[in-house]
């Protein structure tokens, strides 16, 4: 018999075998094992985190909508200027 007909037959053999587990038998694994320790921020320093990212969140926002408004009043000036030179520089000629 080979190592793999032995492992079967074990198998078939046990497959419906069940065994009581003892009393009390988990608390004293738990008991064994080494604690972690949990480290909790207070309430007050999440609170705080919590308005710091949003403040920088707000100001980050608001200094990039305002650099975008800078640069679109740029682009006006500059299509602005662009439409009176070409005003200047080749007037309409209206016939008589």
């Amino acid at each position: 018999m080979n190592n793999k007909d032995f492992e079967h037959l074990i198998q078939e053999k046990l497959k419906d075998h069940e065994t009581e587990v003892p009393v009390g038998l988990w608390e004293s694994i738990e008991k064994e094992l080494p604690r972690k320790k949990v480290f909790s921020l207070p309430v007050f320093i999440r609170y705080a985190a919590a308005c710091i990212i949003v403040a920088v969140c707000s100001v980050t926002a608001y200094l990039f909508l305002e650099q975008s408004d800078k640069i679109q009043i740029v682009q006006n000036r500059h299509s602005a200027k662009n439409r009176i030179y070409k005003k200047l520089r080749f007037p309409c000629h209206t016939s008589p």
